[in-house]
């Protein structure tokens, strides 16, 4: 499917989202136990995702193939990762905040002692500008 005017927003983040939700549910083949995947293919034609040059579908699907790589390596990256692929050490250069999920939060991981977490808040020692804008490039930090 193809879409567009959601150009490079958080839509367009829900929209990747749910291709890749999609992609790991898996159905059984009529008359067989065999399970295979749900194919689910959106590519986003915002004009500056091809610097504003005119594709051809197979162009486009190209193109969008290149971007997704591009996306699961560094889109989707956390500030954790960001912050320790840095050299930072959480504890020291960080720290986390993470919910215990009693009320409306759904759990990212269950800890040893059995309990269901979710990460809510990094925060950071003071760092020089270009550490803090490497980390921060995708997240709004204050309004």
């Amino acid at each position: 499917m193809l879409y567009g005017h959601v150009h490079n927003t958080f839509d367009e983040y829900i929209v990747n989202e749910h291709q890749k939700r999609i992609g790991q549910y898996k159905r059984p083949v009529r008359g067989s136990n065999e399970m295979v995947g749900i194919p689910c293919q959106m590519i986003n034609c915002f004009c500056m995702f091809s610097d504003y040059v005119p594709l051809t579908l197979d162009e486009w699907i190209q193109l969008d193939k290149m971007r997704r790589v591009k996306i699961f390596i560094s889109d989707y990256e956390t500030a954790e990762e960001i912050a320790e692929g840095l050299g930072l050490r959480e504890g020291q250069d960080f720290f986390l905040i993470k919910d215990n999920c009693l009320t409306e939060l759904e759990p990212e991981e269950v800890g040893d002692d059995g309990i269901g977490r979710t990460l809510t808040c990094i925060g950071f020692r003071p760092l020089p500008d270009e550490v803090a804008h490497k980390i921060s490039k995708k997240y709004q930090l204050y309004k």
